[in-house]
């Protein structure tokens, strides 16, 4: 006699629904929920403290410019400026690795074989790689709070091109595998529409950041945007997938 839909199997407790289901989010445990929802929330909070920071950057390079008759170092509008500006960037440098590392947690509950894990484990040794090339590169920072005075370092020589390459390749491979990875989760909700602006803008953000850059620098803001409404509907799809996990109580927590 086979076994009920609202039931569960008599060997390993899974819902008969969920097994029928396969790995939807909303059969996930809710602490895992939890961690990716965290993850998008703190990624998002990342990349506001980075526009800020741009945005309180042009503001310094305007003050250091109006205070170009005397040393800047002595105008404290200067010197709040740029400390609002070191902030800010230090809050999206340690913001947005952590919310990555938390997004792509693994799930303890897949009822099968996770077929994102390569684009999964890539998101975090390229966030991490990336975080290790954006501290490396500290020194060779505009601003003079980030300046470490080491004679035999030329900020111009081959170590501080090797340190930029190394970032520029760590978020290449980051970007790519994150939006795989994104794809992948959005065909778990199940999301069709979520998994194609994905995989669409896995080619269409570095389009629109390159070619568009040409072009008053419309094209890297409107992938700024893009990018942003595609991680808010990423946390909508998972707090909508937490909600359900936890009002049926059919998942295992």
């Amino acid at each position: 006699m086979g076994l009920l839909k609202s039931g569960v199997c008599p060997e390993c407790g899974t819902s008969v629904e969920q097994s029928l289901a396969g790995d939807l989010l909303r059969f996930s445990s809710p602490r895992y929920l939890r961690t990716l929802h965290a993850g998008t929330a703190l990624v998002l909070a990342g990349l506001t403290a980075n526009v800020l920071s741009v945005l309180i950057g042009i503001v310094t390079a305007a003050v250091r410019s109006a205070a170009a008759t005397r040393d800047p170092a002595s105008s404290p509008a200067y010197l709040a400026c740029l400390g609002a500006a070191v902030l800010t960037g230090a809050a999206s440098m340690l913001l947005s690795p952590i919310g990555w590392w938390l997004l792509s947690a693994r799930d303890p509950g897949l009822l099968s074989r996770d077929e994102g894990v390569s684009s999964r484990r890539m998101v975090r040794i390229s966030v991490l790689a990336h975080a290790a090339c954006a501290g490396a590169a500290l020194p060779y920072a505009e601003w003079p709070a980030f300046r470490i005075a080491i004679a035999t370092i030329d900020p111009t020589g081959a170590l501080a091109f090797a340190v930029g390459v190394s970032r520029l390749i760590a978020f290449l491979v980051w970007f790519f595998a994150s939006m795989q990875y994104i794809a992948r989760l959005a065909r778990r909700v199940p999301d069709p529409a979520l998994c194609k602006q994905a995989t669409a803008f896995a080619w269409l953000g570095p389009l629109l950041s390159v070619v568009g850059a040409c072009v008053l620098f419309l094209g890297p803001i409107v992938a700024m945007i893009l990018y942003v409404v595609l991680l808010v509907r990423v946390r909508v799809a998972l707090r909508a997938a937490l909600l359900s996990a936890e009002n049926t109580g059919r998942i295992n927590s």
